[in-house]
């Protein structure tokens, strides 16, 4: 049948010629994903992707945030190619930064800050070297909320800026945007994941979004955590974050739950990473450690066992 031209509209000739040459250029390695710090996240999900549209959900406390820190300042050492936004809705900007130091440096945020504990010269010295080599990278934060609008117009802005360059929008957290007249907080989830689809289809950035967990886990079911672990309906605006989002990851820790089922594993410090969502692999779960005092993620030593949750 003759190929026709239609306004609006790819023929499937012209999409299955794009879809080779993306295969190709990953074969070749001339694209290649983004690795995280776990190689066990790696070894799952493969890496981060332009035009991935990533969800990290947990109550407070657990480390969501720290877990999102961690994970952009690696991607931003190894990959030159990235351009960050950092949406810090939650914590003042410099805060990030502290934590940041706090993870380098190994020493808590409370005695960098501490006006009754003196840093050793030593280390303050190491701390000016590590900001200086920060100050290196195109990172850009905002701690002042906005709204799904002046968002999306925002990250449009900063593409301009850097012609041919892959942003990172970090949005710490989703319940922290002001509103754009809508009536309900799932409303304006809906349109800021709605908005992000739009902008990673268009742009080929990476969108990383903070949500905390509803009442449903506040209120009632949070002892069913150790058994069934954090189920999906437990994300705030889960309907429209499951559809929008490539990935989901769920974060929860053991000692604030039934312990039965991590028996098999030392559980202090211990943090279980939940895929709940990927486009092409399996939903499991993976164990990380979090030192909280000094702000530190990284694999866990031991083997998982059976942490495979019936999502």
């Amino acid at each position: 049948m003759e190929k026709l031209s239609i306004s609006g509209l790819e023929h499937i000739s012209d999409v299955v010629d794009e879809t080779n040459r993306i295969i190709e250029a990953y074969k070749t390695g001339a694209m290649k994903p983004f690795k995280t710090f776990s190689n066990k996240l790696n070894d799952k999900i493969t890496g981060i992707y332009k035009g991935d549209q990533i969800v990290i959900a947990a109550r407070s406390g657990v480390g969501k945030s720290a877990f999102c820190t961690i994970l952009i300042k690696d991607l931003a050492v190894k990959y030159p190619e990235l351009v960050f936004i950092y949406w810090s809705f939650e914590m003042k900007s410099w805060q990030n930064i502290a934590r940041i130091y706090s993870s380098e440096m190994r020493v808590p945020v409370k005695d960098l800050l501490s006006a009754n504990k003196q840093l050793e010269e030593e280390t303050y010295i190491a701390l000016i070297n590590a900001g200086n080599e920060l100050k290196g990278i195109p990172m850009y934060f905002r701690d002042i909320p906005v709204n799904y609008k002046q968002w999306e117009q925002k990250v449009e802005e900063v593409q301009l800026l850097f012609p041919g360059k892959t942003i990172v929008n970090v949005v710490d957290h989703t319940r922290l945007l002001t509103s754009a007249n809508e009536k309900t907080e799932e409303e304006k989830i809906t349109n800021l994941m709605i908005a992000g689809v739009r902008l990673k289809n268009k742009l080929e950035c990476v969108n990383v979004f903070l949500s905390q967990l509803n009442r449903k886990i506040e209120d009632g079911e949070r002892a069913n955590v150790g058994t069934t672990g954090i189920l999906p309906s437990y994300i705030f605006g889960a309907d429209s974050v499951m559809q929008c989002a490539t990935l989901v990851i769920g974060l929860h820790r053991p000692e604030q739950y039934d312990l039965s089922r991590y028996k098999s594993l030392d559980t202090k410090n211990l943090m279980i990473a939940q895929l709940l969502k990927q486009r092409e692999g399996e939903l499991c779960e993976i164990a990380l450690y979090h030192d909280l005092a000094i702000n530190r993620i990284y694999d866990a030593a031991q083997q998982q066992g059976q942490l495979n949750f019936n999502l």
